[in-house]
């Protein structure tokens, strides 16, 4: 799998504080899947009953019925572009959920992040990820 991001916003996108309707607007993901035979990507739109979890790390499919065809991401990906690091209507985001089913995002913030607890790349931004079981 592959996903494309694809975003449509103003070249000077991160000197303001963006909110939720816009950015869900703005944002656009392509979900692809390779074709070995072909060599090639095709688009997929739907993934069935498999949620994918992208990170910076790396990203799993899981069978989720409940979650069929949607994206799970962490929020740091979003709050980049803005000013803060905050976005208007939810404040700090801890996950963003795109479901490819209906073309839609949500915004998720079960926890307040504390921006210093987060550990920092060598490129000096803040990672975060997801972390699976073993299997």
């Amino acid at each position: 799998m592959m996903v494309r991001w694809r975003w449509h916003l103003p070249i000077f996108y991160n000197v303001r504080r963006w909110g939720v309707d816009e950015l869900r607007k703005e944002i656009k993901l392509d979900v692809f899947e390779a074709d070995l035979e072909k060599r090639r990507w095709l688009e997929v739109k739907e993934l069935g009953d498999q949620a994918l979890f992208l990170g910076t790390s790396c990203s799993r499919a899981i069978l989720s019925s409940d979650y069929g065809s949607c994206i799970f991401f962490s929020s740091l990906n979003i709050t980049r572009l803005c000013s803060d690091g905050i976005i208007n209507g939810i404040g700090d985001c801890a996950y963003c959920v795109y479901d490819m089913k209906n073309d839609t995002f949500r915004f998720d913030n079960p926890v307040s992040i504390k921006r210093e607890g987060l550990s920092y790349g060598s490129d000096g931004r803040w990672r975060a990820d997801w972390f699976f079981p073993c299997e």
